[in-house]
């Protein structure tokens, strides 16, 4: 708390604009903002790239057009979790990626799943998933995405990644993607604006799918105001 004081004590406003990052508790996203009040009367706030992640978010997560696909790939073990969270609001999960060969994929009681077959290296889809994800991709109507298929960094691995994409594109779905490497993949395949929304994180996107916010958004509209240290601290300085 020390540190998160000694960083407000620098500014008189405090406006969050690191979306990506809002899903950790870290002392510049849920520490700093408990020194100061939320506006217009005081100088805590979200920033207008913020609220668009916000609005685009809960839009799809209470009334989505349906059905809904959830496509999670890439390496970070933490989707395992998200999915178990997110299996009563999608109506079909896509599993891929290094995902496949983690422990702990979830049993999606009355929710279609698909896991990934993987090619022999392990660097990619096979052609098999590839088509199995496009028949169910193409039938969606919101379709959420973190997590690219394969090692598309790779020319020799990057058909399913690729493939997939462009049937996300192609399904006419309203698409939101989250995560950086998913967005270096579509703007590879020169895809990126045919998305309907990008999010800055890919993590923080599928917590706030999950939960509905996150614990920078909770220290934004916390009614629990500390801001008399900073104030005094700064008299001090004057």
């Amino acid at each position: 708390m020390d540190f998160a004081r000694e960083l407000a004590s620098l500014a008189d406003f405090y406006v969050n604009e690191a979306f990506a990052c809002s899903h950790r508790e870290h002392a510049s996203v849920v520490g700093v903002p408990k020194f100061f009040s939320p506006l217009p009367a005081g100088g805590r706030a979200f920033g207008f790239d913020f609220l668009k992640e916000i609005e685009i978010l809960s839009k799809i997560r209470e009334k989505p057009v349906r059905p809904v696909v959830l496509l999670l790939g890439g390496v970070k073990e933490d989707k395992i979790d998200y999915a178990k969270k997110l299996a009563a609001w999608a109506d079909w999960i896509l599993v891929g990626g290094k995902l496949v060969e983690y422990d702990g994929i979830p049993q999606l009681a009355k929710h279609p799943k698909i896991l990934a077959h993987l090619i022999k290296s392990g660097q990619d889809i096979t052609m098999e998933t590839v088509k199995k994800f496009k028949e169910i991709v193409l039938q969606g109507r919101t379709i959420v995405w973190a997590g690219p298929m394969g090692n598309f960094y790779d020319k020799r691995y990057e058909r399913g990644t690729k493939e997939i994409a462009q049937a996300v594109v192609e399904s006419g779905a309203f698409s939101v993607v989250g995560g950086g490497d998913t967005e270096v993949a579509l703007s590879r395949f020169g895809l990126d604006k045919k998305i309907s929304f990008i999010s800055s994180g890919g993590g923080a996107m599928l917590e706030f799918l999950a939960e509905g916010t996150l614990p920078g958004i909770e220290a934004i509209k916390s009614s629990n105001v500390r801001k008399s240290n900073v104030q005094n601290k700064s008299k001090t300085k004057n």
